[in-house]
């Protein structure tokens, strides 16, 4: 399909994603079966993902030449787009640049959406478990 897993598995080239997105572009204009399920919102959703996976194309015929946030950014419509055509967007990756702790350099930090809220909701509950206590009136031992 024209989704982002052959992005991860085969590092397509940025003249493949473009020529990718553009077959998607046209079966979106002429209400492809294969796409029938989406929305209006969707529809309008992943057409904006591909006007920026466009903007970021323009002008770069080699991936390596992109800036880091650039490729981050390129990753995580691909996978946005993705989502919307497959209808699971849990799946979805999404990749952050971060520094880390003690360091200058950024790192490419990607993970799904379901790891994403499932580490949120950990926290959460961590949160929720810890017992924050001054000595005061309440405080439990």
């Amino acid at each position: 399909m024209l989704g982002t897993g052959q992005v991860r598995a085969a590092d397509p080239t940025l003249a493949e994603i473009r020529a990718q997105q553009l077959e998607l572009h046209e079966k979106l204009a002429q209400g492809d079966a294969s796409l029938a399920a989406l929305s209006a919102t969707e529809r309008a959703q992943l057409q904006a993902a591909q006007e920026r996976v466009f903007g970021i194309l323009e002008g770069h015929s080699d991936a390596d030449r992109l800036h880091p946030a650039q490729r981050t950014q390129l990753t995580n419509e691909l996978e946005r787009i993705n989502a919307l055509v497959q209808g699971d967007d849990r799946n979805r990756l999404v990749c952050k640049r971060e520094k880390r702790t003690g360091s200058q350099r950024y790192v490419r930090v990607c993970k799904t959406v379901a790891e994403r809220e499932l580490e949120l909701q950990n926290s959460q509950r961590l949160w929720d478990r810890t017992n924050v206590c001054n000595g005061g009136v309440g405080c439990s031992n």
